[in-house]
């Protein structure tokens, strides 16, 4: 999903299960890109983590009101191993 699109849902309904919702498709969307690419090193991880990520911020250029910090909240809730991570 594209940044421009998921800024689209955030105007259509502007609440926090929105953004939480958004998220989740994008920490979903990691194992469907990862998988695409064939990848097995952890550096290619870690790039799609950091274009999900940039993906993000982008939606947060878009739309001011999402925190910037959200994604990467939601993505350490779910995945708890991986605090360190840095993206």
């Amino acid at each position: 999903m594209k940044a421009k699109e998921l800024a689209a849902r955030y105007k259509e309904n502007p609440t926090q299960e929105t953004v939480a919702h958004m998220a989740y498709d994008m920490v979903m969307e990691i194992k469907a890109l990862h998988d695409a690419r064939h990848s097995r090193s952890d550096a290619s991880m870690m790039a799609v983590l950091r274009e999900q990520n940039d993906k993000w911020k982008a939606v947060c250029r878009l739309c001011p009101g999402i925190s910037v910090d959200a994604f990467r909240i939601v993505f350490h809730s779910m995945i708890p191993g991986l605090e360190r991570a840095k993206f």
